[in-house]
């Protein structure tokens, strides 16, 4: 989304989703913006972020106030990050990615090791 002019977030909810590191909510804003409202982001479709990761969200050409409050995803640890005319969102440390189970074949009539018949 791209707004023209001065803005002003007061009291209201800037909410953005995010699909992939190269897909999710940014707003553009051009000229003095002014933040005392809320942030909110999501994950869409299972997506989960790695550490380090950034997602710079909203630009502006100049900033006065902070978000008065946020709700960022649960299970990692963001912070946010206000430059003179980015606001982003850092993935300090994410959740583990369990690696994913292959597929095996035992037959039914093999016994496990260290259970043979007779120990």
């Amino acid at each position: 989304m791209s707004l023209s002019g001065p803005h002003t977030l007061t009291g209201g909810i800037i909410n953005i989703g995010i699909s992939s590191l190269l897909n999710y909510g940014k707003v553009a804003l051009s000229g003095a913006s002014g933040f005392t409202g809320n942030f909110s982001a999501n994950l869409n479709g299972g997506y989960i972020p790695i550490t380090n990761n950034t997602f710079a969200v909203i630009t502006y050409g100049s900033l006065s106030g902070t978000f008065a409050g946020y709700n960022l995803p649960f299970a990692d640890a963001w912070t946010n990050i206000y430059s003179p005319t980015t606001f982003s969102l850092y993935v300090m440390n994410a959740r583990p990615i369990p690696p994913g189970v292959t597929n095996q074949i035992i037959s039914e009539l093999t016994p496990p090791h260290g259970h043979e018949h007779g120990d």
